[in-house]
């Protein structure tokens, strides 16, 4: 039997949307039950996470894990985009914009900072996307959020244009550093060009590109332990998986490797197939809570 679950790692093309994607993959392999872990702009390429069939219930795994960019900034127009597919609004000189002033004002992109994302982009404000209300000019305010940047390295300056490599955490919006960046310098800011390259330990290495996967007969997914390898993971014996599909109580006795005082996320494995992903909270119960079973798992 053909197993139709698992995940996979895409090199998206620049010009496709992160929905693109997934529609060519539920039409290649006939699969309705696909998703993808985190939008990449059209404009954008790099890596892309899909989940298939039964996987899409472990997709949220991956929404906190840190994601690495390597992104063009161009300073001295700004675009109602933030990036350069937009209708630009205003152009300054930056003729007197130094190196020594870049790698200064580079430091308020480091650590925990607040940011408003882009007025083009998937944010629900009340059950509206914010791009829609943006093309439709509706009125609308976009509340700055805490974000986090691990690492932000300049790589070149070739004005108008810097290179940069930014690691950051979920949520963050490179094309709101662009904006924010030109700003603080006073000359505007947009992002001409992104490549997401890591998300946590998955990069570009094992990415499969689009001409690859249409010349594959079937789903090249990767090897879901070493997917996982963030997460503590439990191989169990037969009679707790029966138990757990059964939506029946368990404790932290029946898998004796779990450390006494861990308490967070686990996956549990039966015979290499992921049954389900609990939560450990020692100090206030020896039950192990559900959080996702992976009935259908195939």
């Amino acid at each position: 039997m053909e197993i139709k679950s698992g995940i996979i790692a895409v090199e998206k093309p620049a010009g496709w949307t992160s929905h693109d994607v997934v529609g060519f993959c539920r039409k290649r392999w006939k699969i309705k039950k696909v998703g993808h872990t985190g939008t990449l702009d059209p404009m954008a390429e790099g890596v892309l996470i899909l989940c298939f069939g039964a996987a899409t219930k472990l997709s949220i795994l991956f929404s906190e894990l840190p994601k690495t960019y390597q992104a063009r900034i161009r300073f001295g127009i700004k675009t109602d985009t933030d990036d350069i597919t937009g209708n630009i609004i205003e152009e300054k000189d930056i003729n007197f914009i130094t190196d020594t002033h870049i790698h200064e004002t580079s430091n308020v992109f480091r650590g925990k900072i607040k940011q408003v994302p882009p007025r083009i982009s998937a944010i629900k404000i009340k059950g509206k996307r914010a791009y829609k209300k943006a093309r439709r000019h509706d009125d609308f305010i976009l509340r700055e959020r805490d974000v986090e940047i691990y690492d932000l390295d300049i790589d070149e300056i070739d004005m108008p244009e810097i290179s940069v490599r930014v690691k950051c955490g979920s949520g963050t919006y490179i094309r709101s550093i662009a904006r924010d960046w030109g700003e603080i310098m006073g000359v505007g800011g947009t992002l001409s060009q992104l490549r997401r390259t890591e998300i946590g330990h998955i990069n570009s290495d094992i990415c499969h590109k689009i001409e690859d996967l249409r010349a594959m007969e079937s789903l090249p997914f990767l090897p879901l332990k070493e997917i996982f390898n963030f997460l503590p993971v439990f191989e169990i014996d037969e009679s707790t998986a029966e138990t757990i599909l059964k939506g029946n109580e368990i404790s932290h006795a029946v898998i004796p490797e779990i450390d006494s005082g861990y308490e967070g996320t686990i996956l549990l494995f039966y015979r290499e197939r992921p049954i389900a992903l609990m939560e450990t909270n020692p100090g206030k119960s020896d039950k192990l809570k559900y959080l996702r079973v992976l009935h259908e798992w195939k």
